[in-house]
């Protein structure tokens, strides 16, 4: 009975040494499992940082080329604005020329009537002009 005791001593003894091998081996294999999750986790939130600053990145390059744009569109409605309003001034003298011209030319045939009317108001024909 003692041989058996000491064979079932034994046995246990074996058992609790393989299973503690075992456990230790699980452990280790949990403890790396662990540390491959948390070094995924940083990498995940060290790739999340770099996405979010190329994306500040694009959205101020985006919000300087509309700045640019928007820029660039006023100065060409002011230039459009500058050529319109220089263009109607030139016309303005042109009309005010014009007018001048026919003003000057009604005077000198109202005029030449004038002269060539009898003092009497009688109109002469007189084509020595």
């Amino acid at each position: 009975m003692e041989k058996r005791v000491a064979l079932l001593e034994q046995r246990i003894g074996q058992t609790t040494e393989g299973e503690g091998s075992r456990i230790q081996t699980l452990c280790e294999q949990a403890k790396r499992l662990q540390e491959g999750l948390h070094a995924l986790r940083v990498s995940e939130e060290i790739h999340d940082e770099r996405r979010q600053k190329e994306l500040k990145v694009v959205e101020s390059s985006m919000l300087s080329d509309l700045q640019k744009a928007a820029s660039e569109r006023q100065q060409a409605e002011q230039k459009h604005e500058e050529s319109i309003s220089s263009r109607l001034d030139d016309c303005r003298v042109e009309l005010l020329k014009e007018q001048s011209q026919r003003e000057t030319v009604h005077d000198d045939c109202g005029r030449e009537v004038g002269e060539e009317a009898a003092p009497n108001g009688t109109i002469t024909t007189n084509h020595n002009h």
